[in-house]
């Protein structure tokens, strides 16, 4: 598959990290998320950010759960 063509699974809830063929990672959202601001997508953009291999495993997923609940706590505490 061309790097250039890949989108979202639609398994993903909104967001997802894909490998490329030259071994680096693209983080990829839904085109239904384009244009909305930072604090709407910041929590999943740091749950993605987690990711940095392919191999994702139960425990990558609990550690990436937990930053996500973190930075969405922290961003609802700090935007008014």
């Amino acid at each position: 598959m061309n790097d250039s063509n890949r989108s979202v699974s639609a398994n993903a809830d909104v967001a997802a990290t894909l490998p490329l063929a030259n071994g680096r990672l693209r983080r990829l959202f839904k085109t239904s998320y384009a244009g909305e601001p930072f604090q709407a997508l910041g929590a999943k953009l740091a749950h993605e950010a987690v990711h940095q291999d392919k191999d994702d495993n139960q425990n990558q997923e609990v550690v990436a759960n937990t930053i996500e609940t973190m930075v969405r706590g922290i961003l609802k505490l700090t935007i008014v």
